[in-house]
């Protein structure tokens, strides 16, 4: 005769109902360790790690701030729209672009903004990748770029001086 397994019940923060309001302080302690998943450089949004560490202090100091005060209005603002006008990005050059990536200072909706722009890199498959992804397949871009403009400069000057 076998035993029959108690039935799996779904967890519930602290036993309580579904219907019940998540305490502040179990949102701060929730959003503190968000925001350290958030916090690695390489495939991690550090910014976004600070918010998120900030607004769970916020909390747990039973802080009354609104968000303007707390972050200022400045860094409120969505990043999402474009960052830079879509003509400017098409008319960088490449040594412009290698230092922007070199600098590793651009947002990801950034960095998306100057693949999909300046490369006719597909966003959909940009998003996808992390910060690091994009930085390498842009670089990628800039690289063949930067070679086909070399073959084209030998093919104007047929072939004469060549150095190779």
């Amino acid at each position: 005769m076998t035993k029959k397994k108690p039935p799996q019940q779904s967890f519930q923060f602290r036993d309580k109902k579904p219907s019940d309001e998540l305490p502040p302080k179990d949102l701060a302690r929730f959003l503190k360790r968000l925001s350290s998943l958030y916090h690695d450089p390489k495939s991690g949004n550090i910014a976004l790690s600070a918010a998120l560490a900030k607004l769970s202090t916020a909390l747990l100091e039973g802080s009354h701030l609104t968000l303007a005060e707390l972050f200022g209005e400045n860094e409120l603002r969505s990043k999402s729209g474009k960052t830079f006008d879509s003509d400017e990005l098409k008319s960088l050059n490449i040594e412009t672009i290698m230092q922007k990536l070199t600098n590793r200072s651009l947002s990801k909706t950034e960095l998306i903004e100057i693949g999909a722009e300046r490369f006719n890199i597909p966003r959909s498959g940009l998003k996808r990748m992390n910060v690091v992804e994009i930085s390498d397949r842009i670089l990628s871009a800039a690289r063949h770029e930067e070679s086909l403009n070399i073959i084209s400069k030998e093919a104007q000057r047929g072939g004469k001086e060549r150095s190779s």
